[in-house]
């Protein structure tokens, strides 16, 4: 009865290892581009090719995947702090049916239009352009 007890353990313990070692290894293969503070110059290029993303591959697929992630991340971090904010502090009001592409677009549209700002924190450019696109009625 130990043994069997012992070794459902062990199974336990490997079957975690296991998870540990994949996660590691998936950690490794992504550019680390979430350790330095992300600039508009950094999403217009990685948001340059996001429309295209069924026709890419490579370094592409990857920076236009990054960006249609951080775009919808945003929007729904930008979504979820309004609700505990409430009405008061609402940044953008885009449609519930725009799509991380269509979102993608934008900004890159605004980023393109704003060039002198470039530099500036990718947060920040990114929540303008949404603010600028798609303003709340007053």
């Amino acid at each position: 009865m130990e043994a069997a007890r012992r070794i459902k353990i062990e199974g336990k313990r490997v079957k975690g290892l296991r998870i540990l070692l994949f996660s590691a290894l998936l950690a490794a293969q992504v550019e680390p581009i979430a350790q330095v503070r992300a600039t508009g110059n950094d999403l217009l290029r990685m948001c340059a090719n996001a429309s295209k993303i069924g026709n890419l591959s490579g370094k592409d697929v990857d920076e236009a995947t990054y960006c249609l992630g951080y775009v919808l991340g945003l929007s729904q971090g930008l979504e979820i702090g309004q609700r505990i904010a409430g009405d008061t502090q609402t940044v953008a009001c885009a449609p519930r049916a725009a799509t991380a592409g269509q979102l993608a677009l934008v900004i890159e549209k605004w980023l393109r239009e704003n060039p002198t700002r470039l530099h500036e924190s990718a947060v920040i450019l990114a929540s303008s352009a949404l603010r600028d696109s798609f303003p709340c009625p007053r």
